[in-house]
This record gives C-alpha cells, sequence and structure tokens, in this order.
C-alpha cells in the first residue's frame, strides 16, 4: 500500500521523467533531422565515421549518437566576430 511520501516520490520521478523527454525532443538533431551518413576512411585515416548534416552545420563522430551531438554542439556554437579587411567590413557585416 502507498503513503503520502510514496505517492509525492511518484509525481517527481514522473515530473524528472517528462523533463527528460522533453529535452530529448527539443535537440536540434531532433527538430531539425540532419541527414546522416556513414563515412568511409579518408587517405590516411583508417577509422570510418557518421556524419550528421544540416545546411552548413554538421556533427562527426564514431557512432551516429555521437554524430548527432556534436550537431547538436554545434549548432549552438556561436559564429566568430567578423574580422575587418583594411579595417572595413564587408556589406551587412557590423561589430
Amino acid at each position: 500500500m502507498m503513503n503520502d511520501g510514496d505517492s509525492y516520490m511518484t509525481r517527481v520521478c514522473a515530473i524528472d521523467a517528462m523533463g527528460e523527454v522533453v529535452r530529448e525532443m527539443t535537440r536540434p538533431s531532433v527538430l531539425h533531422r540532419p541527414q546522416l551518413m556513414q563515412r568511409c576512411a579518408w587517405r590516411d585515416d583508417t577509422t570510418n565515421h557518421w556524419s550528421a548534416i544540416y545546411g552548413s552545420i554538421m556533427g562527426v563522430g564514431a557512432s551516429p549518437e555521437e554524430a548527432m551531438a556534436n550537431f547538436d554542439k554545434a549548432w549552438t556554437e556561436k559564429l566568430p566576430e567578423p574580422t575587418p579587411i583594411n579595417g572595413q567590413l564587408g556589406k551587412g557585416e557590423t561589430l
């Protein structure tokens, strides 16, 4: 028979589980569904790897899970500040 403490802990565990589901379902790799490809070894590299690609964003890893995790990291990385050339910025760029 459950007491009030057990009922409370059950609710806490259910809320934690729902939070985990929300975090997983809102990952960039879930929302944007990048193309996942297995790549063969290149030149001197003797290992195969996986690539998750969406536009110009890419994650690479030894497994599909690792490639998707690296894609998520790449999605949230900020681009570096533009560097002025001869003291001027290109069209549409700001500092």
